[in-house]
């Protein structure tokens, strides 16, 4: 009665002809080379790929055995691999490059933007528009929960229960090249997860600061459009200046690794060898190779995709809040005005006391500006007449008598749409100043 079965089973792929030679291309027509950078760093980030879902052509291979990945940052976020980001720190004017690039514009692009309407009359003058977007960074309690969300795990437990049921109907209907492809799944995936350092990662924020910090962020300084990131001091250091932690001693090194990696060479091309030769006899075994890669694309692009992932990252293990609020301004010297406005830094306290004092500036609270606007007599002029009009701003006192009545001053205005737009910003925000 088996043999009935099986005889039955296998003639079904005999005719028509069509369903013949189509079992000679599926398998090769769907193991293309699906695996890309941002595959890779979404595992490294989240570790939210199962084992079953690692279906590899040698192209695909060659990402993994690269010798240029570093167990300290995920893919795309090590030097060279995607548009770095350029930070202008607030308070002490260094110039560096985002630890974390990728992953931050991952984890900004999952976030909803608030839109803010400039109203000022220098919007109704045509300019070289500027887009500041404000990232208001707040810490979360930290919560203990498991490494993935419900969700993921139950997609990769009915993945786990799909395999051994093919294992199952493979084994009875003798489709032996089926076998060791499916087998080949999670051997390669395993052997994968002891190369490669996978997530959740963590950030580095068991220590805390009682004071905000502002870093300007863009990915060029002639850029039109910036970000401001303003939070807790730690918890911004964090985001931009040091990878992302992940637990250590967990991945193959030294001649270990070498060996392992000599195993995930054996493993792809075996699934590569696997699929020609179920293509070749155009049985059964194709069409179970093809729908199982399938599967594994289908999983990636919908269930397992970078967006979702990260995402459920965020909210699972980042124990950080970042909320986006977004305005246009009508100049570069608008931008920079509402930027001094808002740093937490721009100004000493009074001593002993919790008291602004605007009779100068913090030492170092202008360096960042250096590499967007260089020193000159205008460039003072104006800080100057800023500094007066942020304290009479504060005071209450009209200290811009002169520039007012001085058309050379062609900034003034700037000056005044920009401390209007720090005062909406602050207002709609709820920052505390230079304290947490």
């Amino acid at each position: 009665m088996l043999e009935d079965a099986r005889a039955k089973f296998k003639a079904a792929v005999t005719s028509p002809s069509w369903v013949v030679a189509l079992a000679g291309i599926l398998p090769l027509s769907a193991l293309i080379d699906f695996l890309d950078l941002r595959a890779l760093h979404s595992f490294h980030l989240t570790g939210a790929v199962p084992l079953w879902c690692w279906p590899l052509t040698p192209g695909g291979s060659r990402l993994l055995l690269s010798e240029k990945h570093s167990a300290d940052y995920c893919c795309l976020d090590e030097y060279g691999r995607s548009l770095g980001l350029r930070c202008l720190d607030g308070r002490f004017g260094d110039d560096f490059s985002a630890s974390n690039p990728e992953t931050l514009r991952m984890w900004l692009k999952s976030i909803k933007v608030n839109e803010f309407e400039n109203k000022h009359p220098n919007m109704s003058i045509r300019g070289r528009e500027q887009t500041l977007e404000v990232v208001h960074v707040e810490r979360q309690p930290t919560q203990k929960r498991g490494r993935h969300p419900l969700r993921l795990l139950l997609a990769s437990l009915l993945g786990w229960i799909l395999l051994a049921g093919l294992f199952v109907l493979t084994i009875i209907m003798q489709c032996y090249w089926a076998l060791a492809f499916l087998l080949l799944m999670p051997l390669t995936g395993a052997s994968i997860t002891r190369i490669h350092v996978k997530g959740p990662r963590y950030l580095n924020i068991e220590k805390s600061s009682p004071f905000n910090r502002l870093v300007v962020v863009t990915q060029h300084v002639n850029e039109t459009n910036w970000r401001v990131f303003y939070g807790e001091s730690t918890v911004v250091n964090a985001l931009l200046n040091t990878p992302f932690l992940a637990k250590r001693g967990r991945v193959a090194t030294g001649i270990e690794l070498h060996i392992v990696q000599l195993i995930l060479r054996f493993f792809v091309l075996g699934q590569w060898v696997v699929a020609i030769a179920a293509a070749a006899l155009q049985g059964w075994d194709a069409y179970i190779i093809a729908f199982w890669i399938a599967l594994s694309i289908l999983s990636r692009t919908f269930v397992f995709s970078e967006e979702r992932t990260v995402l459920e990252w965020v909210q699972q293990h980042a124990n950080v809040n970042l909320s986006r609020y977004r305005i246009t301004l009508s100049s570069r010297r608008t931008l920079l005005s509402t930027i001094i406005a808002l740093n937490p830094d721009t100004f000493p306290l009074v001593e002993k006391s919790e008291v602004t004092d605007y009779n100068s500036w913090w030492d170092g609270a202008l360096k960042w500006i250096d590499p967007i606007l260089k020193d000159s007599n205008d460039r003072q002029d104006w800080l100057k007449a800023l500094r007066l009009a942020l304290k009479e701003n504060a005071v209450g006192l009209d200290l811009l008598e002169v520039w007012r009545k001085d058309p050379t001053m062609w900034w003034e205005s700037s000056i005044d749409e920009g401390i209007e737009i720090c005062g909406e910003l602050k207002a709609k925000l709820g920052f505390t100043g230079r304290k947490v």
